[in-house]
């Protein structure tokens, strides 16, 4: 039998149809084939990295005590910065919102333990 807790959600998986807009979508792809067509550097795959091309950008903050910009976001030429802040603002302004609102409507217990890592950004390492 599974164990029960009020800090894990009942599921492991949900679906939700149609949370992005074509329009939305549409605009979600440009900004990323944009990025793709400036020459963006993918790192070499690494023991603790995935072995297909991938790229975390932007703000991590998982295992240290203060937020910072990623490897992967610097180490590129400025019209590459360019692209990836594009792409981040678009994924901050149109996506983020509503998987924010997912999780605070269907998932309060976890949303309420994730919103303490909101960051503060004028504590990010540059």
């Amino acid at each position: 039998m599974p164990i029960r807790s009020i800090s894990h959600p009942p599921y492991l998986i949900a679906r939700f149809d149609r949370v992005i807009n074509e329009s939305t979508n549409k605009r979600l792809m440009s900004a990323w084939d944009n990025l793709l067509l400036t020459g963006v550097k993918f790192p070499s795959g690494k023991e603790n990295r995935s072995s297909t091309p991938a790229l975390h950008l932007g703000i991590w903050e998982v295992y240290s005590k203060r937020p910072y910009v990623s490897e992967d976001s610097r180490a590129q030429a400025p019209g590459v910065i360019a692209a990836i802040d594009k792409f981040l603002y678009l994924i901050g302004e149109l996506i983020a919102p509503k998987l924010n609102n997912l999780l605070k409507s269907q998932y309060p217990v976890q949303y309420d333990r994730q919103i303490r890592f909101v960051l503060d950004y004028d504590q990010v390492i540059f």
